[in-house]
């Protein structure tokens, strides 16, 4: 035949070779034709048509299969949609139909594996199995004895030439019928609902011996199912239906016998045990996303997103729905094993991160660097996991720049969100497919996260888990004191569990600051309560003007792999709402005129009662390592936040009207003189009402104290004297020596009339001046 076009490819498959429009064929000897079987494997990439086919020729008496002969042929392909394998009888030039099969079978690109019998009276036999397997089911059958010699057997292609290059043909046999001596095994038993089984053997199956309800028994009380039935278009397939449901994390025992393959050969009985087991809610959680790969630190430049497995049982992921933002993609069958892992990317990343445990890929796949929500639905529709992550959730400036994956802290924190969230301690930047690095078994408890007013009567309610929504629904669960009493509503939402939104019948008035208490009795979305009732100051916020807020405390110069910080002071009488403030500073880069810049502290709101502390920082969880606190609630992130210079600098808050609230110019030259080093040392303001930049008015933070005291009462701090006398000296005893123990000496006057010359003598403890 038309040998030069055809060639065995890599894949040891005959593939037709051709670069223009045409017809080719190859034919071969053979004699066979009564009792006898023809198999072979076939794929055209492309939908077949009048001008795109393929014909094999089981019969020829020709060895030219291109020219008119006597015989019988298979075609593949044909005009319109309906496309079927048909088995055609030629007879010189004239066709006639034998038997055709399922109509569409073949009509677009496919792979299939097609096997004809005929006995020694014609009759005819068509079986495939359009997934190029060997699993065959009957297409076909017709009765035509015209020929019962043959020659030749072969392939012929008519093609355009696009489709030259696009025909296949594979595992020919074609002799004596193949009898069939082994019986079918059972493969498989998996549980598709709460009351119906998949069952799968190694070979098609008789259907009537499948669907024989009393070849099949449960044990546990079940006894043999309502119904049997083979999976449509898959011939080793059957499906069991049962009137009782399976019990959730049970153990059972199916027995099988009875089932015949087309050959009539009957299945040794078989005991196929397996366990049903649902998924519930937070059994596969999301444990590690890699949002930011570049620049990379030792893992592949890919983004992934790690799954964990929390249950002892197999959790297969088929027909699951990820959600990435609002991407959806469709797992096909996978399986998580019990506590393993399996790392989700971009298909093309399989030989890159694979080597680091299970691997799925779907053909596209883009986490967002800031952040989005993720979510996980079983094939039902039931939530399964979700996170909503942030590129706060680093709390390390150098991290978040990228090369570092986000880790869950605790998989069996399951209502936690950013608390149970950090950057990877990994010197690979990630963990994919192992444990943590940042793995560590404290259970997070809930807690009040922030409380926000949207209205005069208004409250919201943040708290840092999914909570349970029938417990942060109790009116009972939240009171405010002044009279206000419980609220009258409580809305929540299905998704945002975390939140709780509160309307009262008295509205808030400015000026007051209230308390609302939360109840212990509240609890998150697994039943854990809140430790303690919770009490929290609130009230009508305020725009701050000038001193209402001040500069209580700076560092400028951080240890190393520190970050700088300023504390501020709420000294006025107000509810000051810190999104209506922010934090600045000014550059100075002579010749160039200074240059101010200003950073928002906040987008939401968040409020800040008299008389208290709040730490600005770009890492709040890089400051409480390095410095002690008795206020860890009172650290705010704030990102982007100033880069303050080492010697000296300016540092500001504005109001967002662009008034001044306070502005400090400090100096390195304002730390305690006998320090042999200032790194890491904090100045702390002594006295809120004395003037900010009075240079006498700071001092550096006590050595006992850390060198720093963030969020809470300064080391230095020197309380507002009240008597009533003219001079008072406090304390009369001093230590200057910077160890946090009366290192400050206060002398405070209160005359009747201004004039007045003030004479200090200083005495060692020995007298001497």
């Amino acid at each position: 035949g038309s040998q030069s076009l055809f060639i065995v490819n890599t894949s040891l498959q005959l593939q037709l070779n051709a670069t223009q429009e045409g017809s080719a064929y190859l034919a071969t000897a053979n004699a066979i034709c009564n009792e006898a079987e023809w198999h072979f494997w076939v794929k055209l990439s492309f939908s077949p048509s009048a001008n795109n086919y393929a014909r094999i020729y089981l019969l020829s008496d020709k060895e030219d299969i291109s020219q008119a002969l006597n015989g019988y042929f298979l075609q593949l392909g044909e005009a319109g949609s309906a496309d079927a394998i048909e088995l055609f009888r030629q007879s010189g030039n004239s066709v006639q139909t034998v038997c055709k099969g399922t109509a569409g079978l073949v009509a677009n690109s496919f792979t299939v594996s097609i096997k004809v019998t005929r006995t020694g009276n014609g009759e005819w036999k068509i079986f495939a199995d359009p997934s190029g397997g060997d699993q065959y089911q009957l297409e076909a059958e017709g009765i035509d004895n015209t020929y019962t010699q043959t020659s030749f057997i072969g392939f012929y292609c008519q093609y355009t030439v696009s489709n030259a290059t696009k025909f296949y043909f594979d595992n020919v046999y074609a002799g004596p019928i193949i009898v069939d001596q082994n019986p079918p095994v059972l493969l498989s038993v998996s549980p598709v609902s709460d009351s119906s089984l998949l069952l799968n053997f190694n070979e098609t199956v008789d259907k009537q011996s499948a669907e024989k309800i009393s070849n099949y028994l449960l044990d546990n009380g079940f006894g043999y199912p309502e119904l049997a039935a083979l999976v449509n278009g898959k011939p080793s397939e059957a499906m069991l239906y049962f009137s009782d449901k399976l019990i959730n994390g049970t153990n059972y025992l199916l027995s099988v016998s009875g089932v015949r393959d087309l050959a009539g050969n009957a299945m040794i009985p078989q005991e196929f045990a397996f366990s049903y087991y649902k998924p519930q809610t937070y059994d596969v959680v999301f444990n590690e996303i890699m949002a930011d790969p570049t620049p990379v630190v030792g893992l592949p430049d890919w983004e992934y997103l790690e799954l964990f497995n929390r249950t002892e049982q197999n959790i297969s992921l088929k027909d699951w729905v990820l959600t990435i933002g609002s991407s959806e993609k469709i797992f096909s069958d996978v399986v998580i094993p019990p506590n393993g892992y399996l790392i989700l990317g971009n298909e093309e990343a399989a030989s890159a991160l694979g080597v680091y445990g299970q691997f799925y890929g779907f053909s596209s796949f883009t986490l967002t660097n800031a952040g989005q929500s993720l979510s996980l639905k079983d094939k039902d529709g039931n939530l399964i996991s979700s996170v909503t992550y942030s590129i706060t959730w680093y709390d390390d400036p150098a991290k978040e720049d990228g090369g570092w994956s986000l880790e869950q802290i605790n998989p069996s924190n399951v209502c936690s969100a950013s608390a149970n969230w950090t950057a990877s301690i990994s010197g690979k930047g990630g963990t994919p497919g192992a444990i943590n690095s940042v793995n560590n078994s404290v259970v997070l408890s809930p807690a009040l996260e922030r409380l926000e007013m949207t209205a005069s009567n208004v409250l919201q309610v943040y708290f840092n888990q999914a909570m349970d929504p029938a417990s942060i629904s109790e009116l009972t669960a939240y009171s405010v004191d002044q009279s206000v009493g419980n609220p009258a509503i409580i809305y929540t939402f299905e998704e945002q569990l975390y939140l709780a939104e509160l309307f009262f019948e008295t509205e808030f008035t400015d000026g007051i600051v209230y308390q609302l208490t939360l109840s212990q009795s509240l609890s998150n979305c697994i039943g854990i309560s809140l430790p303690a009732d919770t009490v929290v100051s609130f009230g009508v916020g305020e725009m701050p003007s000038e001193n209402d807020v001040v500069i209580n405390e700076i560092l400028f110069n951080p240890w190393t792999g520190g970050v700088d910080y300023v504390e501020i002071y709420n000294r006025s009488n107000k509810v000051i709402d810190l999104s209506k403030m922010k934090i600045g500073k000014v550059t100075v880069s002579p010749p160039n005129p200074p240059d101010t810049a200003y950073y928002t502290i906040t987008e939401e709101q968040l409020l800040l009662v008299p008389a208290t502390y709040m730490l600005l920082t770009s890492s709040p969880s890089t400051v409480q390592s390095q410095y002690y606190t008795s206020n860890p609630n009172g650290f705010l992130r704030v990102d982007p936040f100033p880069s303050y210079n080492n010697d000296e600098g300016t540092c500001l808050l504005i109001n967002i009207d662009g008034g001044i609230i306070d502005a400090f110019n400090y100096n390195e030259k304002m730390q305690y003189p006998m320090l042999n080093y200032v790194d890491g040392v904090a100045l702390e303001r002594t006295n809120f009402n004395s003037p900010t930049n009075d240079a006498s008015n700071w001092h550096s933070a006590a050595q006992s104290a850390g060198f720093g005291t963030p969020a809470y009462v300064n080391s230095q701090f020197v309380p507002a004297g009240t008597s009533s006398d003219e001079v008072t000296v406090y304390p009369e005893i001093f230590s200057p020596d910077n160890d946090g123990y009366n290192d400050l000496i206060s002398v405070q006057y209160n005359f009747d009339q201004p004039g007045y010359m003030l004479t200090v003598n200083i005495f060692n403890s020995k007298g001497q001046l």
